[in-house]
Formats: structure tokens, sequence, C-alpha cells
């Protein structure tokens, strides 16, 4: 009882211990913590841009392709690094051949 009174007095405002403890143990022993981010800046960690020309280069039916295309395209248009990523590594002219390629494939096709 007397510690509380003697604390009381000494700090008068109200004082979170537990948060200066995991402050504490956050920034001085390395312990992770989840800083979120978008999902196309995080991309940019992986493999960016050519990392989702994968996915759609990977895709084995309609539902996946259009999975693909519409992710690529919603990172491209969210991150600008990701822009720049698919005109250096010529990622446009890459999903124009694709496209062609599907048209082919789907008119050639019997059926």
């Amino acid at each position: 009882m007397q510690i509380s009174c003697v604390y009381s007095q000494l700090f008068p405002t109200t004082i979170r211990l537990d948060l200066i403890l995991i402050y504490f143990l956050c920034l001085c022993s390395g312990v992770r913590t989840f800083v979120p981010k978008p999902v196309a800046t995080t991309l940019q960690y992986i493999g960016g841009a050519a990392a989702i020309l994968g996915l759609v280069a990977m895709a084995s039916d309609v539902e996946g392709l259009y999975a693909a295309v519409k992710a690529l395209v919603c990172v491209v248009k969210s991150n600008p690094l990701a822009s720049k990523e698919m005109e250096r590594i010529r990622g446009y002219q890459v999903c124009k051949k694709w496209e062609e390629v599907i048209r082919y494939v789907r008119n050639v096709r019997p059926g």
C-alpha cells in the first residue's frame, strides 16, 4: 500500500509500464514486429513485376489467367516502381505476345 502511495506521488500521471517494457523489448532486443505495407510494395522484395509475370505464365486455366492478369494490373497501377520495372524488363511486350498466343490457341483448338 505504501509503495502505491509513493508511486502515485512520484508519478502523478498514469505511466503504463507494460507499454514501456514492450517498446524496450521491440527496439533493443531485436523482436520482430508487424508493420503493414501495401502488397504492391511488398512484392518488390520477392521479385516485383517479374514474379507476377511468372504467375501469368503458369496459369493453367482461364480463371487462373484472369486472376494473375488482374493482380498484375492492380500492382502496376498502384506502384510506379512496378510500372518502371515492367518497362525495363519489357513486360508489356511479353503480355502482348501471350495474348496473341492465347488467341491463336483458342481459334485453332477444335470445339
